[in-house]
């Protein structure tokens, strides 16, 4: 319905939409809070960044409406949880994000509830009214009630195996041709170098992903960090740690021309993903990989 909003916002404008129907129209809008799978915990685990959607994207001003939206309550198993924002306080958000202070949770399922204070306002009257503006300073509601969901929140045991490792040939990330090394590129930084790895990932990739990063260039041995991708794994079709992966080195001697790039798998960067069930788990090596030199001067 993203396009279609000069089109609605004429129907009051012509008379042609009661209030009391616009409004009903407009709890339906919106409807509940929605929430992607909650992230996988360990017992050990005393904090859940928590982030959802509590109002349309497309439409933040529809009949002549707006929708503010208050966290009010959090609890966990029945149990009321503290909880602070992450990113800053606002009504005005088209999300939550939020970090909630975790009780100790045995191994096992629990319930998450979330209850948010919610208010349709004319927008002639938010003429003025702060963004931080918390819900006992809003202007009168025409339509104030309270939105709720729930979630199920899962919890390993601290030893558990949360993600297996597979290496069925089937599934080979690199045979199949969806992980390669596009190149590595060396920068001056300083009184020495920096190295970048690039990688190219295919939308079709097998299985999982997620590797630590080693780069050996020249003598060289440099961790690269970890990078991630779960392409085509419901709820998670994003990467992290990006395709870019650097390192800071010493000065190169102007001869050497390939790397070798080590990529050790590495479940715990995924773990939390309630989507990831198994990553590729065999040693990959990227020999002879041609250097882009920018450093030599």
């Amino acid at each position: 319905m993203h396009w279609s909003s000069d089109l609605l916002n004429e129907l009051p404008k012509r008379g042609l939409i009661p209030e009391a129907a616009a409004l009903r129209f407009l709890q339906a809008f919106h409807g509940d809070p929605s929430c992607e799978p909650l992230p996988r915990l360990r017992e050990t685990a005393n904090t859940l960044n928590l982030t959802f959607d509590w109002r349309n994207t497309w439409h933040h001003e529809l009949f002549g409406f707006v929708l503010l939206n208050e966290m009010h309550s959090i609890t966990i198993d029945g149990q009321p949880a503290d909880w602070s924002h992450s990113s800053g306080w606002s009504w005005n958000r088209d999300n939550y994000y939020g970090t909630v202070q975790l009780p100790e949770l045995a191994p096992g399922k629990h319930t998450l509830k979330c209850e948010i204070d919610s208010a349709l306002v004319a927008d002639k009257d938010m003429v003025g009214l702060a963004d931080e503006a918390p819900s006992q300073d809003w202007p009168p509601a025409k339509k104030r009630w309270t939105r709720s969901f729930q979630a199920e929140l899962k919890v390993y045991s601290k030893d558990a195996q949360i993600v297996s490792l597979t290496q069925d040939p089937a599934l080979d990330p690199v045979s199949s041709g969806a992980l390669s090394v596009k190149q590595v590129v060396v920068r001056r930084k300083g009184d020495g170098a920096s190295a970048v790895v690039l990688f190219n990932i295919g939308d079709k990739l097998p299985v999982p992903i997620s590797f630590d990063v080693t780069l050996c260039v020249g003598g060289q041995t440099a961790n690269c960090g970890n990078f991630w991708s779960a392409k085509g794994t419901p709820g998670h079709s994003n990467s992290q740690g990006g395709t870019e992966l650097k390192a800071d080195i010493d000065l190169l001697d102007p001869q050497v021309k390939e790397a070798e790039i080590i990529l050790t798998p590495n479940p715990g960067p995924v773990e939390p993903l309630a989507g990831v069930e198994r990553i590729w788990g065999k040693e990959v090596k990227f020999s002879h990989v041609p250097l882009t030199r920018y450093d030599i001067r």
